[in-house]
This record gives C-alpha cells, sequence and structure tokens, in this order.
C-alpha cells in the first residue's frame, strides 16, 4: 500500500467566488454574516469541490508527499488541517519508473522534486532533465523518474509543484464557479447537518472536469 499527503505551501491568493456573488446568489440582504460567508462557507465550499475534482482552482504551490513503506519517524507532520491524505495513490517505486500522475491538475510547473530517506532523515534534491522530466501537456500532468534516480523503497518522495486555472475567477470554468456557489449556499443553509458530500446539482456541474483515479 502507498502512503501520500498533500499540503498546500501557498493558499490561492483571492477566492474564485467573491463574498458579493456568494451573498447574491444565496440572496442573503444582511451584513452581520459576512465574517462566516467569507472566512468559512466559501473556502471551505471552494476545498470541498477542489476535492471533488482533483483540480486546484487559483494558482497556489503544494507539496505531494508519496512513498510505497509505511513512513518512519522522520515523515513529515503537519497540522491537520493543512493535510489531505491520500490511501492508495500509484507511488514511484511501486511499478518502478513508470511515469505517475500529479495529484492536482491544471500542473502549472514543478517547483522541485526530493528525494527523502525516512530513517536518516537525509534529502536529495533530484534535477528536472537529469533524474526526471516532466509532461505538463498531460492532464493529469506526469513525471517520469529516470533510472539515474536513486529512489529506493524505503524513500519518500516529494514534489513541489504550481497548480491552479490561473491567477483570477475569470480563468475558473463557469460550471465550476457554479458548484462552489451552490456547496456554500448548502453549507450556510444547512449549518451542522450538512453531511460534507457535495450537493447532487454541484457534483453534476463537476462531473465533466472532474479527474477519476483509477489507482
Amino acid at each position: 500500500m502507498s502512503y501520500a499527503s498533500l499540503r498546500v505551501v501557498t493558499p490561492p491568493a483571492i477566492e474564485p467566488v467573491s463574498l458579493s456573488l456568494f451573498k447574491r446568489h444565496a440572496r442573503i440582504d444582511h451584513d452581520s454574516e459576512d465574517d462566516l460567508c467569507e472566512l468559512v462557507y466559501v473556502p471551505t465550499a471552494r476545498r470541498n469541490v477542489e476535492n471533488y475534482l482533483g483540480r486546484a482552482l487559483i494558482t497556489q504551490t503544494l507539496s505531494w508527499y508519496i512513498a510505497d513503506t509505511t513512513p518512519g519517524p522522520s515523515w513529515p507532520v503537519y497540522p491537520m488541517q493543512e493535510l489531505l491524505v491520500l490511501p492508495m495513490v500509484v507511488g514511484p517505486l511501486r511499478y518502478g519508473h513508470k511515469p505517475i500522475e500529479i495529484v492536482r491538475s491544471p500542473v502549472q510547473s514543478v517547483v522541485s522534486v526530493t528525494v527523502t530517506n525516512w530513517y536518516d532523515d537525509t534529502s536529495t534534491l533530484l534535477v528536472l532533465g537529469q533524474d526526471y522530466f516532466v509532461d505538463l501537456q498531460s492532464d493529469p500532468a506526469r513525471i517520469r523518474f529516470e533510472p539515474s534516480a536513486v529512489v529506493h523503497t524505503t524513500d519518500g518522495v516529494a514534489i513541489t509543484f504550481i497548480a491552479g486555472y490561473g491567477d483570477t475567477p475569470a480563468a475558473v470554468p463557469s460550471t465550476i464557479i457554479a458548484a462552489i456557489l451552490l456547496t456554500a449556499t448548502a453549507l450556510y443553509e444547512h449549518r451542522g447537518d450538512d453531511d460534507g458530500e457535495l450537493p447532487r446539482a454541484a457534483q453534476r456541474l463537476c462531473d465533466a472536469d472532474r479527474i477519476y483515479s483509477f489507482a
């Protein structure tokens, strides 16, 4: 079994849905809950939609840790609110040097790839074009490791990358914006009673852009 976690290094500078747009959609005509809407419901809806899609929306920097063995004492530990645990991910070790798909799309660039030994806490920064190659044209983007890259079954691989449709809400498909609005409204209207699932209408809006993993 493979182990993986996804951490947000640099969050998006803005939300794809503004407070004013959400309030118009939800027909909220007062300001007493603006902080809840702006700081809780809208960003939570956006993250839920991103998780469902397997995509990043507004440009952000992410760090993905993957390993084919149980993490040892030196495995990086992050606050739970910053982690998304992703079980059963196909790692670069299980299938030799078969290309692996990066966990969020669309990928704009790969910043770094580092191999870390769980047990002695040593790290090796791999070299693009020598140790690995990146295919940004595929969706999801892929990384292929060269045989020269020293990657053992006891190692973890950290991939830091920049992903997102763009820097502004205009770059995000309108169907995804609509899904965030529906999800945020459901969170607002059913606070405390929401089961955490996207509303069925939001799922249908997202399905055309959703990335499915069969790992």
